[in-house]
C-alpha cells in the first residue's frame, strides 16, 4: 500500500491541475460565469488524459503486487510465477526486462476507462453539487453538497468503468504474457468466465468508492477556496 499511498497525491494533483486549468481556457470566450455540461466534460477528459503519465507506472506496479495473493515466500507464486516482495523489487524487475516503455503496459486500456471516466467524475459532481446548491439541499457552507456530489460521482464513474477496470487489471497482471493482446485478454476472460466476470468485484468497488471521492471533492474545494483567499 506505501507506493500507491505515496502515489496517488500527485495522480490527484495533476488531474484537479490540469482540469481547473482546461476549464478556465474552454470557458475563455464565455459571457456567462456558469461553466457549460460541454466545457466541463471535456476538461474532465483533458484532466483525465493528463493524469496517465503518473498513474499507469503505479498501477502496473499495484496490480502486479495485488495479483500475487495468494503466494507463497519462496521467489515463486502458487503458479510458480516470479513473487515480488515490494513495490521496488517488482518496479525493478519491470526496468530490466522490458525498460521505461514497461511501466506503461496496459496504457490503452487506462486511457479508454480514464479519458471518458474523468469526464463524467467531473460533470457528475459539478451538475449535482450545483442542484443541490441551488434547491437548497446543503448546509450554509455546502459541505453537505460537496460530500454527496464528490461520492456519487465516484460511484457512477467506477460502475460505469468496471469492465475496463477488468480488462486493465488483467492484462496487466499477466507478466507470462498468455495474453496475446487486450481483445485476447476480453475474449478469454468472457470464454472462461463468462459475461459477469467484467463487473467481478464492481459492489465493493463502488462502496468504497462514496466516501473515498465525498473526502476528495470536499478537500479539493475546501483548500482550492482558501489559497484563492488568501493568496
Amino acid at each position: 500500500m506505501s507506493y500507491p499511498l505515496f502515489s496517488y497525491g500527485v495522480v490527484n494533483s495533476i488531474f484537479f491541475g490540469v482540469y481547473g486549468n482546461s476549464l478556465k481556457w474552454l470557458d475563455r470566450h464565455e459571457s456567462n460565469k456558469k461553466s457549460s455540461y460541454l466545457n466541463i466534460y471535456l476538461a474532465g477528459c483533458i484532466g483525465g488524459a493528463a493524469q496517465l503519465v503518473a498513474l499507469v507506472p503505479v498501477d502496473l506496479v499495484k496490480v502486479v503486487l495485488q495479483s500475487q495473493i495468494p503466494h507463497d515466500t519462496t521467489g515463486l507464486t502458487v503458479d510458480n510465477a516470479r513473487y515480488f516482495k515490494g513495490p521496488t523489487e517488482c518496479a525493478i524487475h519491470i526496468y530490466k526486462t522490458s525498460g521505461i516503455l514497461g511501466f506503461y503496459k496496459g496504457l490503452i486500456p487506462n486511457a479508454w476507462r480514464d479519458i471518458p471516466s474523468y469526464g463524467i467524475y467531473s460533470l457528475t459532481y459539478e451538475s449535482l453539487r450545483q442542484t443541490m446548491i441551488q434547491y437548497g439541499w446543503t448546509d450554509s457552507k455546502g459541505i453537505i453538497a460537496e460530500l454527496i456530489a464528490g461520492g456519487c460521482a465516484g460511484t457512477l464513474t467506477w460502475f460505469s468503468i468496471m469492465p475496463f477496470d477488468v480488462i486493465k487489471s488483467r492484462y496487466q497482471a499477466d507478466l507470462k504474457r498468455e495474453y496475446k493482446g487486450i481483445l485476447d485478454c476480453v475474449y478469454k476472460s468472457y470464454r472462461q468466465e463468462g459475461i459477469t466476470v467484467f463487473y467481478r468485484g464492481c459492489l465493493v468497488t463502488c462502496l468504497r468508492a462514496f466516501p473515498v471521492n465525498a473526502v476528495i471533492f470536499l478537500v479539493y474545494s475546501k483548500t482550492l477556496s482558501y489559497l484563492e483567499t488568501h493568496f
